[in-house]
């Protein structure tokens, strides 16, 4: 956690402690919270009647240092705050953090980033912006801006002045109506996080307009927490859902909790061409756009399409999780070893003398195909990965999936017009006969040794964990075996499976063994008992022996 107030810092967590701590949260990370963290576009969404409603009562208020925010907070009560006051300037340390977070979230996206600040309020006492310091543990939200009445100054959307609500304390120890945490980012990082999120929106609804494309502007606010604080990795966790199911949760939908999931190529787009690109597709907007439509008109000002950036996009979508090998952008995103792998959209075992597959992907998804080739000799597989995308703007223009007819086929000859390097396999796609991009990856199996002997023997019931039989020789892996064991005094058969030879690393063996594995029964009796392997028409024999 990186503690900061009044322009000090504080660091506690080695990046390496904080790898960690992220990499769990990732791996642990509740569906329940998955889908959205703001309470923006539920209270956009209400009847513009209920919009006026009475603020929250506040005990206590502060300006900001520069006088653009005021504070409302309690020292009693559900809501108050941690009093402590290191500095003793009869202000809660948090609401001190609070002020100074606020004031550097209005020097970076209005002075530094050139966003048009938020209109300013008739509400709360004053003209100055007002944020509400509330306990939001029950609401399961990080915090929420909430609009106040319509502009009447005209322009291509409505507008809203505003005000934002906030957690006081993000901790840990928070949970929801259901017993489940709310948050996954915690402390003053939760506070800085949900900060430059929240006046993000103030700004977007404010002075430049509302649609009915809430995931856009929930993925520009994500942005925003990578673009002020990187090492705060709360938009590391929003993302997950996008690699975890890319078929659901694929670029240009419109409801608001798929534009979390969004990030990382919003960061991607910004690592390419800066951070007038998103600025730009925001005045596209202001100026009566669809925000797809003004994201594509963005890229074209800086010399590209959006059709081409997330081509561009696809290898480092791949890169993520144990696919990375922190080589950094452009080779990947940063930290992308902390994001979870990219998910199979549907593995196939390749058949002689080839395969097909017939599916539908939505406009702008990534359709993740991985293949298992039949290996050669005693290799193991070769998988080629390969993803697909149907990148149809004018579809995510008008809020539609546009499902695409996808064909792939695939042969073990090079007849087809894309090679995999290093074998004789070849394939094709068309999406409805379209060819816009893809991406492909191939990873190579390895030879596997033959190996003479079972092992272990004996084997200890209780203390080992499996039985490894040799496999035929130029057995392939993969390939199915029928296991039998026989008594080897009466020849009674005391087991008999169909299963699959294996390649494995086997303890005291450095090499990767070419094996058929099988657990016995505790209830054999100590001795030597016969196995017989059969291997399409080939049959070998062996004995080993149990001991209790």
């Amino acid at each position: 956690m990186v503690i900061l107030w009044k322009g000090s810092v504080m660091k506690i967590l080695s990046s390496f402690v904080i790898s960690v701590i992220v990499f769990l949260a990732i791996s642990q990370q509740s569906d329940a919270h998955d889908d959205g963290k703001c309470g923006t576009f539920s209270s956009l969404n209400k009847d513009i009647s209920l919009l006026n409603n009475p603020r929250p009562f506040a005990q206590k208020a502060i300006s900001s240092p520069s006088g653009t925010f005021l504070i409302h907070y309690d020292i009693e009560g559900v809501h108050s705050v941690d009093l402590k006051d290191a500095d003793a300037n009869s202000v809660p340390d948090w609401i001190d953090s609070v002020a100074y977070y606020f004031d550097y979230a209005y020097r970076l996206q209005v002075d530094t980033l050139g966003y048009t600040a938020p209109p300013s309020d008739t509400g709360g006492g004053s003209k100055q912006y007002d944020i509400y310091v509330r306990e939001l543990a029950t609401q399961n939200i990080y915090g929420v801006t909430n609009p106040t009445e319509s502009e009447i100054t005209g322009g291509a959307y409505l507008k809203f002045k505003s005000y934002i609500v906030i957690d006081n304390n993000y901790s840990i120890d928070d949970k929801n109506t259901s017993g489940n945490p709310v948050f996954s980012t915690f402390g003053y990082d939760g506070l800085k996080a949900t900060i430059v999120h929240e006046y993000f929106h103030a700004i977007q609804i404010g002075a430049y307009g509302r649609t009915n494309f809430s995931a856009y502007y929930e993925m520009a606010s994500t942005w925003m927490e990578w673009r002020a604080f990187p090492e705060v990795y709360d938009y590391v966790l929003q993302a997950r859902r996008f690699f975890t199911s890319p078929q659901a949760y694929y670029f240009g939908r419109e409801e608001a909790e798929f534009g979390y999931k969004y990030g990382p190529f919003a960061l991607y787009m910004t690592l390419r061409f800066g951070d007038n690109l998103m600025r730009q597709s925001w005045e596209e907007l202001r100026n009566g756009q669809a925000p797809y439509k003004a994201l594509d008109i963005a890229c074209v000002k800086n010399g590209t399409t959006l059709q081409a950036l997330w081509c561009e996009f696809l290898p480092l979508l791949y890169r993520t999780g144990s696919r990375s090998r922190k080589l950094g952008f452009p080779q990947e995103l940063p930290v992308a070893h902390l994001y979870p792998l990219l998910q199979e959209s549907y593995t196939e075992t390749f058949t002689e003398p080839s395969i097909s597959i017939s599916q539908r992907i939505p406009a702008y998804s990534a359709f993740f195909l991985r293949n298992i080739l039949v290996p050669e000799g005693t290799n193991t597989p070769d998988t080629a990965d390969i993803i697909f995308t149907n990148p149809n703007t004018d579809a995510i223009v008008r809020g539609s999936a546009a499902d695409a007819s996808f064909i792939f086929e695939l042969r073990s000859n090079p007849d087809l017009e894309q090679q995999i390097s290093g074998t004789t396999y070849s394939w094709s796609y068309t999406v409805d006969g379209a060819k816009p991009c893809y991406f492909s990856n191939i990873s190579n199996g390895y030879v596997t040794d033959g190996v003479d002997n079972v092992f272990p023997s004996p084997y200890r019931l209780g203390i080992d964990d499996e039985l490894f039989f040799p496999a035929p020789a130029q057995s392939l892996v993969g390939k199915e075996v029928t296991l039998e064991v026989f008594d080897v005094s009466t020849h009674a058969l005391l087991h008999q499976e169909t299963t699959l030879i294996r390649a494995s690393t086997v303890p005291g063996k450095n090499a990767l063994l070419r094996v058929v594995t099988w657990k016995p029964d505790n209830e054999l009796s100590t001795g030597v008992y016969l196995y017989k392997l059969r291997y399409f028409d080939t049959i070998t024999f062996g004995k080993f022996a149990i001991k209790h």
